[in-house]
């Protein structure tokens, strides 16, 4: 499918003219949803800074008092909305493709599928991971959570396996930050095609660090 035909096919479309027998709180529920999509095209063309509440609200086909109804929080609350809706996607993508039985090969199959899933969706690398920065110190927070969260579940992947069946904070910051650096310079500069190429980079610095997990278990025979 071209980029063209997926953009028409996900571009919002206003509910239908006329009276509807849908309830209010579901026409509410589909306005939001429209406008979350706006809000993803609006961001991945033009930047969040550069994006209005009037940007969003005419791309959804909804009124501006609409939109603040749906988030009464503002351009902020939309957009991290949207964020968090992209983070759960891409760590179903990598706890898909990653098998607790796979060692090493499995934490790899999971970055690469995550990469791969960014590679073919710039938009969504491009959100998450340089115009989450745009919101400030509300933005540098809710990533951080983020990083913390996959910090949680590194540990949980890896820290059986170490000598003293724990990975330090220490460690964990270091690897997180440096995979998250490498990623963010890789799609800043507009070469999010180029992902899946960073996974042994990654791996090296899991590596570096000690963090091997341990090859799957032969089952007794």
């Amino acid at each position: 499918m071209s980029t063209q035909s997926q953009k028409k096919r996900n571009s919002p479309k206003p509910l239908p003219r006329g009276r509807n027998r849908l309830a209010p709180a579901e026409v509410l529920s589909r306005q939001r949803q429209r406008l979350i999509e706006a809000m993803r095209q609006s961001v991945a063309k033009s930047g969040y800074n550069a994006t209005s509440v009037s940007d969003v609200a005419s791309l959804a086909h909804v009124a501006r008092p609409v939109f603040y109804k749906a988030f009464p929080g503002g351009k902020d609350e939309c957009f991290l909305v949207l964020y968090d809706g992209i983070i759960d996607e891409i760590l179903a993508v990598g706890a898909k493709a990653y098998s607790p039985s796979g060692g090493l090969p499995g934490v790899e199959a999971a970055l690469r599928a995550t990469a791969m899933h960014l590679a073919r969706d710039p938009a969504a690398a491009k959100i998450c991971l340089i115009e989450i920065t745009a919101l400030g110190t509300a933005g540098l927070k809710h990533r951080d959570a983020v990083l913390t969260r996959l910090g949680d579940l590194l540990h949980t992947v890896l820290g059986a396996d170490q000598p003293n069946g724990s990975i330090s904070s220490t460690k964990l910051r270091a690897l997180i930050g440096g995979c998250y650096q490498l990623l963010y310079l890789t799609v800043a500069e507009e070469r999010a095609a180029e992902l899946p190429a960073l996974v042994p980079d990654m791996l090296y610095m899991m590596l570096a660090y000690g963090l091997t997990p341990s090859p799957p278990t032969s089952p007794k025979g």
